[in-house]
């Protein structure tokens, strides 16, 4: 997706993206453990 919507960036997802093709393009990872932040909404069911 990211690279359809902006084809002159170059991709470098890698291997990660094909086992998880949906998975975020953003690690929140960090925000959960320190801010105990957590998001409201959810894009996929």
């Amino acid at each position: 997706m990211a690279q359809s919507l902006l084809p002159e960036v170059d991709w470098r997802g890698g291997h990660e993206y094909e086992c998880e093709p949906y998975k975020a393009l953003i690690n929140t990872q960090l925000a959960k453990q320190v801010l105990q932040w957590f998001p409201r909404h959810r894009w996929r069911p």
